[in-house]
């Protein structure tokens, strides 16, 4: 069964299981299939996704008036709307411009918004109340506030307010949906998260390396300044910066807690970007460096030093970080 084929059976699927939902006549052991069913594959969560949109779509349409039902010809019944082939033109970015999230990413986006919908309505009946332990041993009782009807899906807490957090932060910084990171507000709150989360929904060595990066000490940036913040772009780049601090404002106590300073930070990308490290490694064989590990290890003290003193450029700035890192690396070394 090729991938086309595994689409179009989650699809009628998916269609199903709709139909049973909203007929709200199923017993407990259907709900645990539905259940099992959602966590089998990221396909079940798209199709069940598009099959909401669907019947969203048609709730919402306005113009059933204009469809008549007289005897009249074939082109009285159509409504005009618009074509696959046209949505597919407009949302096509133009030439140079950066292109959107592959599909595998944006069903992430929409995903922990949906299970929380689909689970509130569907899950929380048939957990409500029942002590769960989850993969990392956890003991909770089921309950809406803190999340955990999502335990059996997630394997671990859901941390409902931190996701409605990073709505907002997003909303705050005119930024789009993001997937992984609203996956990782609702998911991770250390790095162990990341890695229970991925293999339970299967994600991808990207989208794993970014919540990875989202939950590694996030609670360090509640007590950084401008300049060190500084260093933490340098060293993991612009959009792995953005998404840890993001994270830790959504994690910080609400939106409006410290909303100035965070702001700041979220937007030191847009108003600084980090210079290269301009010292080689011809400037430490010319002070005595040997070739091999030891210059390695020196360049890498070298660099902690420019980071630390601000990033200068000055010739001098910078003759004086290389003199400094040799003489202390041959006097711990005694070379």
């Amino acid at each position: 069964m090729d991938a086309t084929d595994r689409r179009d059976r989650a699809g009628g699927e998916a269609v199903d299981w709709f139909a049973r939902l909203q007929a709200g006549d199923m017993e407990r052991a259907e709900r645990e299939q539905f259940v099992e069913w959602l966590r089998e594959s990221h396909v079940h969560v798209a199709e069940m996704l598009r099959v909401v949109q669907i019947h969203g779509a048609l709730e919402r349409f306005q113009r059933w008036v204009d469809i008549s039902t007289g005897p009249k010809t074939d082109a009285d019944n159509v409504v005009q709307l618009p074509s696959a082939q046209d949505a597919h033109l407009t949302e096509r970015p133009p030439p140079g411009h950066p292109r959107r999230m592959g599909a595998g990413p944006r069903i992430f986006a929409v995903a922990a918004t949906v299970l929380l919908i689909v689970a509130s309505i569907v899950v929380l009946p048939l957990i409500r109340g029942q002590v769960i332990e989850t993969d990392r041993g956890e003991r909770r009782e089921v309950v809406l506030a803190d999340g955990s009807l999502l335990l059996p899906i997630f394997g671990g807490v859901a941390y409902t307010r931190t996701f409605a957090a990073m709505v907002a932060v997003e909303h705050a910084l005119g930024l789009p949906p993001n997937a992984v990171r609203r996956l990782a507000a609702l998911t991770v709150a250390i790095t162990e998260d990341a890695r229970r989360v991925s293999a339970r929904l299967r994600l991808s060595n990207a989208e794993t390396k970014a919540l990875d990066s989202m939950g590694h000490r996030w609670w360090r940036l509640a007590s950084k300044d401008e300049a060190r913040a500084r260093q933490l772009l340098y060293r993991l780049g612009e959009d792995p910066y953005r998404d840890r601090l993001m994270l830790a404002w959504a994690r910080a106590g609400g939106i409006d807690n410290g909303a100035a300073r965070w702001h700041d930070l979220a937007t030191l990308p847009q108003r600084w970007s980090a210079p290269k490290f301009p010292l080689r490694a011809a400037d430490f064989i010319s002070r005595g460096i040997a070739e091999g590990p030891a210059l390695g290890h020196v360049l890498t003290l070298a660099e902690d030093a420019w980071l630390a003193a601000g990033f200068p450029l000055e010739a001098s700035a910078l003759a004086a970080i290389a003199d400094q890192t040799a003489a202390r690396f041959t006097r711990d070394h005694r070379l």
